[in-house]
């Protein structure tokens, strides 16, 4: 059975901490020694004690007897150091969904569902999988997932975040709902556009023009909106051609 590494004896503001004193280190441009970084954090061997669970999440790599951040612990220090908690978050949450021992948890807390879980059965889940049963790691661990917004925190246990399988947040970047005011304008005017551009056929030397008024809101279904200008057209269409035949 796979023994996961966790966090020993740190809490989450001792990691994020770490993390940022490899970022000042200098760890995401070349690896750099555990002292230095023991140093800026100012922790002692606390530091150390965390590259198991910081390299089996992905946060750090092992080059040596050397340390450097991943791409993704550069971003997370990134965020950390700029402040941006949110971002930090949400990045940390990507991270942690992708480690096996998150969706072990994860299963584990779901089997439950929807009444929450005790803290004690999560700690005592987590002594059965992981390579520490270090009272302070499991706690730490549970609060990170916490943080991250993976599992949330109920008066009688813990479940799972309304965000637990998400990753980084999008929604400032996607763009407006098909339903928006403006979208629905832009549609309408293209449908007006096809209308128009379509001529109505007529005798060469006897040209004639034609105009239609449709009132349209920006509330109204550019389907609907098409199918009332196209009918007027066949309207219009079946008149010209009578005319013709006459």
């Amino acid at each position: 059975m796979t023994e996961f590494a966790i966090p020993k004896r740190a809490s989450v503001e001792d990691l994020k901490d770490i993390l940022k004193a490899y970022y000042i280190e200098g760890a995401h441009t070349e690896a750099v020694s555990t002292d230095s970084v023991e140093a800026t954090a100012d922790m002692g061997d606390k530091v150390g004690r965390q590259t198991n669970f910081l390299t089996s999440v992905e946060l750090i790599s092992k080059e040596g007897r050397k340390r450097k951040l991943t791409e993704d612990g550069e971003s997370v220090a990134e965020a950390l150091m700029g402040g941006n908690e949110t971002l930090a978050k949400s990045l940390m949450r990507e991270v942690l969904n992708e480690w096996d021992f998150t969706d072990k948890i994860k299963g584990f807390v779901r089997m439950q569902e929807p009444d929450p879980v005790e803290k004690n059965r999560i700690m005592e889940y987590i002594s059965a999988n992981a390579s520490s049963t270090d009272t302070r790691g499991r706690k730490t661990l549970i609060q990170l997932l916490v943080w991250a917004d993976i599992l949330n925190k109920k008066e009688e246990g813990y479940v799972l975040s309304d965000h637990h399988g998400d990753g980084v947040d999008k929604d400032n970047n996607n763009s407006e709902s098909e339903s928006s005011p403006s979208n629905t304008d832009t549609e309408t005017e293209q449908v007006e556009e096809r209308v128009i551009e379509k001529e109505v056929k007529s005798e060469p030397t006897e040209p004639r023009e034609f105009s239609i008024n449709i009132d349209v809101t920006a509330s109204d279904d550019p389907a609907d909106v098409e199918s009332v200008i196209m009918a007027a057209k066949r309207a219009l269409q079946r008149d010209v051609d009578q005319d013709n035949e006459e």
